[in-house]
């Protein structure tokens, strides 16, 4: 396929997501994919709006594969998303700060 040909059609399936509510609100927009290249990232505030992502990726690409959220996989996201959290703030394990403590030095 040619690279222009996939832009297109990957560019017709991403408008389908591009939704008013769902995402990470940044600056009062809402951002719920990166692409570059072949590559994409669903971006989410939450497991719930994640999932919605997926069905609606998976009902646009008309995918017989089911995509789905396991549990393993929804606590790798919350591990991974604390340890973002942390990074941004320049916070490391050994200083012994909490996750909930986490949230006051935000």
């Amino acid at each position: 396929m040619s690279p222009n040909l996939f832009d297109i059609i990957l560019e017709s399936v991403f408008k389908q997501l591009n939704r008013d509510q769902e995402g990470v609100n940044i600056d009062g927009k809402y951002l719920n994919n990166l692409r570059f290249a072949d590559d994409v990232v669903l971006v989410s505030d939450g497991l719930r709006e994640m999932k919605v992502l997926l069905n609606i990726l998976q009902e646009v690409c008309g995918s017989s594969e089911t995509l789905t959220l396991t549990d393993a996989t929804a606590k790798k996201l919350q591990l991974m998303q604390r340890r973002m959290a942390r990074s941004m703030l320049g916070v490391t394990l050994r200083d012994h700060i909490r996750n909930e403590d986490e949230k006051e030095i935000a």
